[in-house]
């Protein structure tokens, strides 16, 4: 228990990203208690999976961040119960900003849901990528896609990633284009690199 009040003590803010294929159920919460092996943590609003559910979990710390992957065992009296993980499976990050390089990289967008909602359809549409970073990506676009959205779409690199991501802001460019700032959500570490790998490859290009 010492080993885990490094990360986890009341108060702190925790983003939980909860798997609902085909897309993913975005929570913020502040952690009440941490008993028995598992988080309480509050959250505004309802929780209404019935079954557990994978998550993945960002702990804001003052330079740091902890991430860490997790079952949702239940919801209980407004309060969302996370099992703790394996004290090796969590990593520790520095908190700074990744590095964010320019391109100009065409893809197509498949909407897969908004905010809590899934999107049931085959509908996609043409954007491209303006920047992207370990973090997320800048997507240029002529539809406006309003934030909190969902979307989906493949990365061809040295081979084609399927990646995730929420739109954080839509701003105009001068064009009236829209610029989507979005974030990669439920992305696993191994991705994670390989962009990041791309990414510091572009800087000496």
């Amino acid at each position: 228990m010492q080993a885990y009040s490094k990360y986890f003590k009341n108060g702190n803010k925790i983003k939980i990203e909860v798997e609902i294929l085909p897309t993913y159920l975005i929570l913020e919460g502040i952690i009440n208690t941490v008993q028995d092996g598992y988080l309480f943590v509050d959250i505004d609003g309802e929780y209404l999976q019935k079954d557990e559910r994978k998550t993945k979990c960002t702990i804001y710390l003052d330079n740091k961040i902890c991430v860490f992957s997790t079952d949702v065992k239940a919801f209980i009296d407004g309060k969302l119960i996370l099992k703790e993980p394996p004290l090796k499976d969590i990593q520790i990050l520095q908190r700074r900003k990744f590095v964010r390089v320019d391109t100009d990289i065409e893809v197509d967008c498949f909407l897969v849901g908004f905010q809590d909602r899934a999107i049931e359809s085959d509908k996609r549409f043409p954007a491209v990528i303006k920047n992207i970073s370990g973090g997320g990506v800048l997507l240029n676009t002529k539809l406006s896609i309003p934030k909190d959205t969902i979307l989906l779409f493949e990365l061809e690199l040295e081979e084609t990633l399927l990646l995730t991501v929420r739109v954080l802001r839509n701003e105009v460019d001068s064009d009236n284009s829209n610029n989507l700032g979005c974030e990669f959500i439920g992305i696993t570490d191994e991705k994670r690199q390989k962009i990041i790998k791309y990414v510091n490859k572009l800087q000496f290009i």
